[in-house]
């Protein structure tokens, strides 16, 4: 049991790392982020063999988990129709 909390915390920390080091291209952050909510997912679920009372919660993690990977592609696709790439430095708040 403690090997799987300790590889499910190197997974979350490996994806947390990964999205400070390559903040080059967009598709590349959406990736870490979605290893990190898939190893949070997998650590909530988890903790609800031990506990059902906790199984919303899981669930909750998973809606987010794919709200967010639909909003991560729609800004892919939006970004990469208006700029022809996905660098992430094209990005920016004052461009309409």
């Amino acid at each position: 049991m403690m090997k799987t909390h300790l590889t499910l915390l190197m997974t979350f920390l490996m994806g947390l790392s990964g999205m400070s080091i390559n903040q080059t291209h967009l598709m590349l952050v959406l990736l870490c982020i979605e290893s990190m909510t898939l190893s949070l997912f997998m650590s909530v679920s988890m903790l609800t063999l031990s506990n059902p009372h906790n199984t919303p919660m899981s669930i909750i993690i998973l809606t987010l988990s794919a709200c967010e990977a639909s909003i991560g592609l729609t800004l892919l696709v939006i970004s990469s129709n208006a700029n022809t790439n996905d660098l992430t430095k094209n990005l920016t708040l004052l461009k309409c």
